[in-house]
């Protein structure tokens, strides 16, 4: 399930920090109820869960940019999306029936909240990105994480490996068929999250998979990091 939310800020100027992706990570799991946060939190074993939803970055151009701030005048556009529905019940409930809240410390009220549900129905998809994807690797003894490039072979072979893991954490299962990735047109971006500059791109790309795969990722977003405002993406065409 994916909820697309309308935020009208309450205060004008309405600012946030360019890096403002652990800003909405916070926002989204504040709305969750406290025992539901910790249950994300915690590691299973000393493996840390699959955090099983992405969000996209704010989809509304911002009206200014000073050093390290963006400013906005008009609603903010954001998606959060989900394989877990749970999740999604417990976002739905908390953005309707208390729509007052804060971000970044600044109120805001959440004027609506559209629905959207997606099967894939094909094996292949023309996607774009709502958020930019990224995949890396860490060579053995080393704690620095390895970014590749969309056309690198590596890429799509580290998207099914993500693809993998989700499968085998949320779904029980393998994945059903392997997973293809094409590049199209795709810009790069560094987005800084805390103390980390992680690379990504965005843009458009096409994807092929069996649906049920597809369908994962379209919920779960592609590649790792979704819970941090990586990797969601909607789909504009079907073979």
């Amino acid at each position: 399930m994916r909820l697309w939310l309308k935020i009208v800020p309450q205060t004008q100027p309405f600012s946030l920090s360019t890096a403002y992706n652990h800003l909405l990570a916070a926002f989204f799991y504040q709305a969750l109820p406290p025992d539901v946060q910790a249950f994300w939190h915690r590691t299973d074993h000393g493996v840390h869960r699959i955090h099983p939803f992405s969000f996209s970055r704010i989809l509304t151009p911002f009206t200014t940019m000073t050093p390290h701030q963006l400013h906005f005048d008009q609603p903010l556009i954001i998606a959060i999306s989900t394989a877990d529905e749970t999740l999604a019940q417990h976002w739905l409930h908390t953005f309707t029936t208390q729509p007052s809240r804060t971000l970044a410390n600044q109120p805001i009220l959440i004027d609506t909240v559209r629905v959207e549900t997606y099967d894939a129905p094909t094996s292949t998809v023309l996607g774009l990105s709502l958020s930019p994807i990224t995949t890396y690797y860490t060579p053995p003894g080393q704690s620095q994480k390895i970014y590749v490039g969309p056309h690198d072979p590596q890429f799509a072979t580290l998207l099914y490996r993500n693809l993998t893991t989700k499968c085998q954490q949320l779904l029980h299962r393998d994945p059903l068929e392997p997973l293809h990735w094409h590049p199209l047109q795709l810009t790069h971006h560094v987005i800084h999250y805390k103390h980390a500059a992680i690379s990504g791109w965005h843009g458009t790309f096409m994807l092929s998979g069996h649906p049920r795969d597809l369908t994962l990722l379209w919920q779960t977003g592609l590649g790792p990091l979704g819970s941090a405002g990586f990797g969601l993406w909607e789909a504009r065409w079907h073979d």
